[in-house]
């Protein structure tokens, strides 16, 4: 479906921008009604793909809120969790806030 291709690429590219340093988000596939989402992540220095399971929301503030991890690779949840779980990104363009509030 086209909506789902359009919300997958736009939080690949939001999430791409913030982890950058840390690798690249390759796939991301979205269940909007249960605000999840799963990503294929190519971690830099690593030769093998990850699979992450995040919780997300969308607040009224416009921001979009990581909440909780799930990975394959213990390690990799445990420092996500600690660490980054619970980050605000804040959507600062008024059209992108609308957009995402009605796709994700």
């Amino acid at each position: 479906m086209v909506l789902d291709s359009l919300r997958a690429a736009g939080v690949k590219l939001l999430l791409n921008k913030y982890f950058e340093d840390i690798g690249v988000i390759d796939e991301v596939d979205i269940n909007a009604k249960l605000d999840h989402a799963s990503l294929l992540i190519s971690p830099k220095g690593e030769m093998n793909r990850v699979r992450l399971e995040v919780s997300y929301r969308v607040d009224d503030d416009a921001f979009f809120v990581l909440e909780h991890f799930q990975c394959e690779r213990v390690w990799i949840e445990n420092l996500l969790n600690r660490y980054v779980a619970g980050l605000r990104i804040g959507i600062e363009h008024p059209t992108v806030q609308s957009l995402l509030k009605h796709v994700l």
